[in-house]
């Protein structure tokens, strides 16, 4: 099995919460591309709804930051 780049970056174990969790909402929260997310953890649908409980890769180093626009007036 080839060893995954993410581990050579900063990165954090993540377990998906109860009821399952989208990748565009953990790399929103996250604040990293919903690319960063497919790459480290080899799959393929950015819209995919990842099973609870399922372990994932995020990576949190410099190449996979992005800033996220808001409507948030205040």
């Amino acid at each position: 099995m080839p060893v995954n780049p993410a581990f050579f970056a900063e990165h954090k174990i993540y377990e998906v919460a109860e009821g399952g969790e989208y990748i565009f909402d953990l790399s929103y929260e996250n604040s990293i591309t919903n690319r960063s997310i497919l790459e480290a953890n080899y799959l393929e649908d950015a819209n995919e709804k990842l099973a609870e409980g399922t372990t994932i890769i995020i990576s949190l180093d410099e190449d996979s930051k992005t800033r996220w626009i808001t409507t948030d007036y205040n």
